[in-house]
């Protein structure tokens, strides 16, 4: 499109602003720009510097690998057309982004070349690992991105939409009791409507019949959607759904067969029932090209839609050297689970597996009945196969009762251990300390020793035991004991939580937490894993509720991200610690002595990071609550924080890019979809402008601890810059 005056050109400009600030799918975001950049390529050094050269900073600030690996490949091809394009025009002298222009360009070219160049994602044609009879199943389902609010779009991006393949994970797990209300659990941007469309398909899975599997009342459905690069939405993807569950759930029957969906399959298609019902038409030709550009082999289709989607491909073939896709059409899901063909292909089990199968039913969840035989080899077999699985080393710790049962990876008990003053758990809803009991090699001869929390906390005799194999007290410390001297320690300190990391040196890294209720303080002390002597402390005036171990992208070593509050600053903390740094202060009497978590100070005292989350304005609380924190593939990393809601709570998640630790990209901030719901059944009617206004709000208050104090952390593409003389005085401390 060429723009017939200026007029256009800014009216076109702004159109491109208002968009992004929308929170467009990142890759929505990458084509809003680049269309408007290959309508300004050949204009004047004028209008390149009014307009082209601002859309160029944020298109190349935006190509990130996590993004662009889920491209399609034209529009790498173009992306890469631009970049070299943009190469030799000039940089506006005194503009944002004009420094180290060359440098930017070529690590964003650079990055688009080796997208290009390596082709699709090796992960999208691959089997989930021990893909034949574990309870998982993957498959793909090409979905439609398109424009966030196109109502008065400008021509130049009127109708703008992007293929791409989401993947489907399921986990068909055996449920513990009788059965669970809500079987499905998804993880993932899905729309309500979406979700009640996998719930619908759930249903029917039964029918799907496999001998000896489990009905789904009786089992738990973990589902994950990736990438977030666009949300998942319609009833489109109910097809490969239902193809999955079912194939997972067939892999915990105890027949000579299992079956699993070929890789590199993708589907589309509603349901009603197990028949296939046609999807909307004018995604075909996205969907299409989105499974051929990303190398999968076979799509499925509904049956009235297969001439229609066979046309489509041909004329993509025409365009494309090599286009491996192949139309597969259905008119009711359990054809495929007949025939055992393409794409759910059925296959027998060897020996070893069936038994395996067995083995698991046996020893994992209880037999349906009738299951078990009468016969007297059969009891002497079990009871020959029980000695055996009994036989393993324990894994797991639990309290029963005043005992902690020690298990096997079978779930059998293989040694109880009493110790003395059982917690008090249920003194207060609000205090629970942590129930399941770690096990560690703490001195590295290979054998697994058990860290018990156990004492009575209102009587002040909370204590931390170490116990080998044969029951033997190894060590034991106490939580009124965590300094020299008494003075100055609150009198309610009690065991918390145990953090392992892994070994280093030879040895794990031992870290454990305790509170004080009364005075709401955390302290974090680092114990010798042989003796028990405390090697290093930290406290923060807030609790700290969870801790995890998570890979720092600069040094491949592992550390703990643990989430909570900072109650002197009302915020949500997330804090990085590596245990192997933390010390005791030279000068260390009391609780007085030990450095603050938020402090600047920290930071040389074995705190990597520190980060501060505000507080949400739809709620009249008082401070904020970091919830958890996830580590993602690509190294990035999502922080839950509360939403307290009268009784109810939800959760703000912070997409967080964490190359630098002390100093974070925000890359978005985004109210979940049940805390949506909660908004609007407690405040009424809330427009979705209204959510992602106050999410960029949310997003320019995040701060990270420097040792000059609090700064904002940096934010990532779509956000403006953070002003830092809206932030209080008394938060933006400064340090010596």
């Amino acid at each position: 499109m060429q723009f017939q005056s200026v007029r256009d050109l800014h009216e076109a400009y702004e159109e491109l602003e208002r968009l992004l600030a929308l929170r467009q799918a990142p890759a929505i975001a990458m084509l809003l720009r680049q269309k408007f950049l290959e309508a300004i390529l050949d204009a004047d050094d004028a209008i390149w510097s009014g307009y082209g050269f601002s859309a160029a900073v944020g298109l190349l600030a935006s190509v990130r690998d996590p993004v662009i690996r889920s491209l399609p490949t034209d529009q790498l091809r173009r992306l890469l057309d631009i970049g070299e394009r943009i190469r030799s025009r000039p940089a506006p002298a005194g503009m944002d982004g004009a420094s180290a222009w060359s440098e930017k360009v070529d690590r964003a070219t650079t990055l688009l070349r080796s997208a290009f160049g390596n082709g699709p994602d090796a992960t999208l044609a691959a089997r989930p690992p021990n893909g034949a009879g574990n309870g998982s199943a993957r498959i793909f389902i090409p979905v439609v991105a398109r424009l966030v609010d196109p109502r008065r779009t400008h021509p130049l991006y009127a109708g703008t939409r992007l293929g791409l393949l989401a993947r489907l994970d399921v986990r068909v797990e055996l449920a513990a009791g009788e059965g669970m209300d809500d079987p499905l659990v998804i993880d993932g941007d899905v729309a309500l409507a979406t979700r009640a469309a996998f719930a619908e398909a759930l249903l029917i899975v039964n029918r799907l019949s496999a001998w000896g599997a489990p009905a789904t009342h009786r089992c738990s459905v973990l589902l994950r959607c990736s990438p977030a690069e666009a949300r998942i939405t319609g009833r489109s993807g109910s097809l490969g759904f239902l193809l999955a569950v079912a194939t997972a759930r067939a892999s915990h029957s105890l027949g000579a067969y299992h079956r699993s969906i070929a890789p590199g399959t993708a589907a589309t298609g509603d349901l009603a029932g197990t028949r296939v019902l046609p999807v909307d038409a004018s995604t075909l030709a996205d969907k299409i090209r989105a499974c051929s550009e990303g190398g999968l082999r076979r799509l499925i289709v509904p049956a009235q839609q297969a001439d229609e989607a066979n046309r489509l491909l041909d004329a993509e073939r025409q365009q494309r050297n090599e286009c491996p896709l192949e139309i597969v059409p259905v008119s009711d899901a359990s054809e495929f689970w007949a025939s055992g063909r393409r794409p759910v292909r059925r296959s027998r089990r060897t020996i070893k597996a069936i038994a395996s199968r067995w083995h698991h039913r046996l020893t994992q969840s209880r037999l349906r009945a009738g299951m078990l035989g009468s016969a007297a080899a059969a009891i002497a077999s079990a009871i020959i196969l029980w000695s055996v699985l009994r036989s393993a080393p324990p894994v797991r710790a639990d309290w029963e009762g005043d005992e902690i049962a020690l298990r096997n990876t079978h779930g059998i008990t293989t040694r109880r251990v009493d110790l003395p003053y059982r917690p008090m758990f249920g003194w207060t809803s609000e205090f629970q300390p942590q129930k399941t009991q770690p096990l560690a090699d703490l001195n590295g001869d290979g054998k697994r020793e058990l860290l018990a929390i156990h004492g009575s906390q209102p009587d002040g005799r909370d204590l931390l035991s170490a116990v080998d194999a044969q029951g033997s007290l190894v060590w034991r410390r106490q939580s009124d004991q965590l300094t020299p001297s008494s003075f100055g320690q609150p009198r309610d300190v009690s065991w918390w939580m145990i953090a392992i990391t892994p070994p280093r040196a030879g040895r794990v890294e031992l870290t454990a937490f305790a509170r004080s209720h009364q005075h709401s303080l955390t302290i974090l002390v680092r114990l010798d894993p042989v003796t028990g002597q405390t090697l290093g402390i930290l406290r923060n005036h807030g609790h700290l509720e969870t801790y995890q171990p998570i890979q720092r992208v600069d040094s491949g070593r592992q550390i703990l991200a643990i989430s909570g509050t900072e109650n002197n600053l009302g915020c949500a903390l997330a804090a990085f610690v590596d245990p192997s740094q933390m010390r005791i202060p030279e000068e260390f009497n009391d609780i007085s002595d030990v450095v603050v978590l938020a402090d600047s100070v920290s930071l040389s005292a074995g705190v990597s990071a520190v980060w501060s989350f505000p507080v949400d304005r739809f709620t009249n609380a008082s401070r904020s609550a970091c919830e958890k924190i996830d580590q993602l593939h690509s190294g990035d990393l999502h922080v839950s924080v509360f939403v307290i809601l009268d009784a109810l709570s939800g959760s703000v998640v912070y997409e967080m890019d964490a190359g630098d630790l002390s100093m974070p990209i925000v890359l978005n901030a985004y109210y979940s979809d049940k805390t949506k719901d909660l908004i609007r059944s407690l405040k009424g009617p809330t427009p979705e402008a209204v959510f992602a206004e106050e999410a960029q709000r949310l997003a320019r208050e995040v701060r990270c601890l420097t040792p000059r104090g609090w700064r904002p952390a940096r934010l990532g593409p779509g956000f403006s810059p953070t002003d830092p003389s809206a932030v209080t005085s008394a938060f933006m401390r400064e340090g010596p």
